[in-house]
């Protein structure tokens, strides 16, 4: 289970739990709810809808940012350009080479 799938559960059990106790007045006996103030409740409902909707935002903004981006338009392509001729004079990666070749001199005389 990644993040993602729990947050999107996280956001569906918040719902279901505001919109329970926001519409408790015609979802479930009067008598159920009774000895309860209705206040709280109501403003618990208030605060699970909230949950959900951040659960729901963080969702959103996980996936939109997970969309890679398309190519970039004015970016030149590499694959197209010439290669250009081949110059050894300037290959300084070879050992015998004129300039690099040899010991380095490390004395300080």
């Amino acid at each position: 289970m990644t993040a993602l799938h729990l947050r999107i559960g996280l956001a569906v059990l918040w719902l279901a739990v505001g919109l329970a106790l926001l519409l408790r007045d015609s979802l479930f006996p009067a008598e159920l709810f009774a000895k309860y103030d209705g206040t709280r409740l109501t403003l618990g409902g208030w605060l699970a809808v909230a949950l959900a909707v951040w659960n729901g935002v963080r969702v959103y903004r996980t996936m939109a940012l997970d969309q890679k981006p398309g190519p970039n338009p004015l970016r030149q392509d590499r694959s197209k350009r010439p290669a250009g001729e081949y110059n050894p004079a300037f290959d300084f990666g070879r050992p015998d080479h004129p300039e690099t070749g040899g010991k380095p001199n490390t004395s300080t005389d």
